[in-house]
């Protein structure tokens, strides 16, 4: 390209004025070439912009999160009072049978030596380690009349044990069904509402004139108490429904007692 400028500059220098250029004219117009020439400027190619792609978010799918289960917190107090708190008194009896304590027989505390005493050595032992049974109180009450429809004697036996566990233990183990002594006594079919365990005995006696002695038994256990009840009489006048409202009675004094952690 620089080559045919450079001629077209030569013949127009030779064509003007049909005069040969000399050595001068002939630079000079390769210098004005030579400077009239545009100088190629590198011109740069922008790089392409990376535009962000979006990121696609994995869409969590919902789980079912199991909701906490609760199991209450069992309740290891116990009641540390002693028994005799919780014995009948004369004003939680009905007025109309005349109840009184005979004597002073009749009421006391059964120890630990005592229960031994009255039942083998070995068994007695056995109960007592086993069931950490601690101490009782017993009353027993004489009805007063014969005019009205009650028991001739009512008796209660409360017990302290250690735990409420020894409790159950004496009234499932050691109960009346467990003696070979008692093997006339009848277990009842009665839907209790009656502590933490409950049984119902029937014992029947025909006397000689044909009539029924019988003794109706209540046990219980609340907390760490135990507590052995009956009702004892001629049949015509010795109601079921009334020793289990005796057994009530002790119950309802038992509910209200301090409790204290073991």
């Amino acid at each position: 390209m620089k080559k045919l400028i450079l001629l077209f500059v030569l013949g127009c220098l030779l064509t003007s004025c049909n005069a040969q250029p000399n050595e001068n004219q002939i630079q000079t117009a390769i210098a004005q070439t030579q400077a009239a020439q545009p100088t190629e400027t590198a011109t740069s190619t922008p790089l392409p912009s990376l535009t962000p792609t979006a990121t696609q978010t994995p869409t969590l799918e919902p789980t079912n999160t199991p909701e906490p289960t609760f199991t209450p917190t069992p309740d290891l107090r116990i009641i540390t009072a002693d028994p005799r708190d919780f014995l009948w008194e004369k004003k939680d009896l009905p007025a109309e049978g005349l109840y009184t304590i005979p004597n002073a027989g009749w009421m006391g505390i059964n120890t630990n030596e005592e229960v031994i005493s009255s039942w083998t050595v070995e068994e007695g032992r056995e109960y007592i380690l086993d069931t950490g049974r601690e101490v009782s109180w017993f009353v027993a009450f004489s009805r007063g009349t014969r005019a009205v429809a009650l028991p001739e004697e009512i008796f209660v036996n409360v017990v302290r044990y250690k735990t409420a566990e020894g409790a159950y233990l004496a009234q499932t183990k050691y109960n009346l069904a467990s003696r070979d002594d008692y093997d006339e006594w009848e277990l009842l079919d009665r839907d209790l509402d009656l502590g933490d365990y409950n049984e119902a005995y029937l014992y029947k006696e025909r006397t000689s004139g044909g009539d029924y002695l019988v003794f109706y038994r209540v046990y219980f256990c609340y907390k760490n108490f135990g507590v052995d009840l009956y009702g004892y009489g001629y049949e015509r006048d010795v109601q079921y429904e009334f020793v289990e409202s005796l057994a009530q009675i002790v119950l309802d004094k038992l509910k209200t007692a301090e409790l204290s952690m073991p």
